[in-house]
């Protein structure tokens, strides 16, 4: 079941610079507020098969899950699995050039979920696009000011 899907046709700036900032967990917590801590369990931080461990602090309650980066291609792609007791979050982030700019896509799906999980996801998925749309807007700031 999707959860969000988000797509700029024109972002100027290029793919690398998208990654400078992709690639960085202090920039990602800077522009992703609700990111507390990102804890690694392998030495390699972006590359297919590192896992971690992300904290997230959301109105007051802290929420930590499991993550594996299921698919990385420098400058271009990355797929995280994110393991919930509701199912597993795929979520892709996508950076196609574009002359001498950038076209982005962030996708997020929940699969495998356990029965009403898909209830629950219907009824917060206007609340989390309009969250994602809020902070995919700041991740393009910062990747404009790299």
């Amino acid at each position: 079941m999707e959860i969000y899907n988000y797509h700029n046709k024109q972002l100027d700036a290029p793919p690398e610079n998208v990654f400078k900032v992709v690639n960085d967990d202090a920039a990602l917590k800077n522009v992703f507020g609700i990111i507390e801590n990102i804890e690694y369990h392998s030495e390699k931080r972006r590359e297919t098969g590192t896992k971690f461990r992300t904290t997230l602090k959301v109105a007051g309650k802290t929420y930590a899950f499991r993550s594996e980066i299921t698919d990385y291609v420098e400058a271009r792609r990355i797929e995280v699995k994110s393991r919930l007791k509701q199912g597993t979050v795929v979520t892709q982030f996508t950076v196609v050039p574009v002359d001498t700019g950038s076209e982005i896509t962030v996708k997020s799906h929940l699969e495998g979920s356990k029965k009403g999980a898909g209830i629950i996801v219907g009824a917060m998925k206007p609340i989390i696009n309009r969250v994602m749309k809020k902070e995919l807007k700041k991740l393009e700031e910062e990747i404009l000011n790299v």
